[in-house]
């Protein structure tokens, strides 16, 4: 009740079985879909819908919730240290066929030059720190405490460690 949108949204979400904070939370990214479905009619009454490429991503994970909304929302038990830094980067355009799915690591860096290949853009590569989602090389996240992630490994800066996801004699020094 103390959040207008949520309060807005609350009977669209009171039936769910999740705790009252993640319906609160729910409740209140409903005004998002809202917007997203005004803005796509708008498009498509202007004809231009197929022509269109939107780009979405979180900025953070949701703040103040309990470590019980947490799991919820995410479907599985959630560790420390990096599990709050599991987002979501979309990258819808109209007429596409069929989707496309990467389910890799990457970060708000990689959207940039994601954007600039898929639009055939020129540019230098290596004034920019990240990567093209789409292509094929490793991808990884670098998290602002030095941390990473990749599909071999994890370093988690704060620790000084290593955790290997994939046998470290693949990867020689």
């Amino acid at each position: 009740s103390a959040n207008a949108i949520s309060a807005k949204n609350w009977d669209r979400v009171a039936e769910l079985h999740a705790p009252d904070e993640v319906k609160a939370y729910l409740a209140a990214n409903l005004e998002l879909e809202d917007a997203l479905t005004y803005l796509m009619d708008r498009l498509e009454e202007a004809g231009v819908a197929d022509h269109t490429v939107i780009v979405l991503t979180g900025d953070h994970m949701p703040y103040g919730l309990s470590e019980e909304s947490y799991r919820f929302l995410a479907g599985e038990h959630v560790e420390e240290p990096f599990w709050q830094y599991k987002n979501s980067f979309i990258c819808w355009t109209g007429g596409l066929e069929k989707p496309i799915h990467v389910d890799d690591y990457c970060c708000t860096q990689d959207i940039l030059p994601t954007l600039l290949n898929l639009f055939g853009f020129e540019y230098d590569s290596r004034l920019l720190t990240g990567r093209d989602v789409l292509s094929d090389c490793t991808h990884l996240a670098v998290l602002k405490d030095g941390s990473f992630l990749c599909d071999a490994l994890i370093y988690d800066s704060g620790a000084n460690s290593v955790t290997w996801l994939e046998p470290e004699e693949q990867y020689p020094a």
